[in-house]
């Protein structure tokens, strides 16, 4: 017997093939994938949605997760960069706590950190943190 899981999974296998062109579908299978901890499925099936649909809603976001959660953090780092960019990031994500785990991953340094700061400080202006981490770089005169 089936569990529902495999009755998704298969569901999602057959709408892509009726509609292939559906960036929905994938996207959802592939976070079917993620959460059933299926990461390199999650991982290629993202990936073929970025080249087919690469400005859909959340995509660089859950490539970013999926890169993380197999510790490859320069992957991470770059898709991470390219949501927050976009100001695509899901319900509830904060910026700097993106921006910070990075930091701890020592994918950036000081410099760099605060050159993202600044860049991102614009297109997030009513985020808290990141306002906060702008202000503590001017006053330490961080260039």
């Amino acid at each position: 017997m089936k569990s529902e899981k495999d009755a998704a999974l298969a569901e999602f296998k057959r709408s892509i093939q009726l509609d292939h062109l559906d960036p929905r579908v994938p996207y959802h299978l592939a976070t079917v994938y993620l959460q059933g901890k299926q990461y390199e499925k999650a991982l290629r099936t993202f990936r073929d949605l970025r080249t087919r649909a690469p400005d859909y809603l959340h995509i660089h976001y859950q490539l970013g997760q999926t890169h993380a959660v197999l510790n490859q953090w320069d992957q991470a780092g770059e898709e991470f960069m390219l949501a927050l960019r976009q100001g695509a990031l899901p319900d509830g994500a904060q910026p700097m706590t993106l921006i910070e785990m990075l930091v701890r991953t020592q994918i950036w340094d000081a410099k760099k950190h605060a050159a993202i700061v600044r860049e991102l400080a614009p297109i997030y202006p009513n985020d808290k943190p990141l306002k906060q981490a702008l202000n503590s770089l001017s006053d330490s005169g961080t260039p």
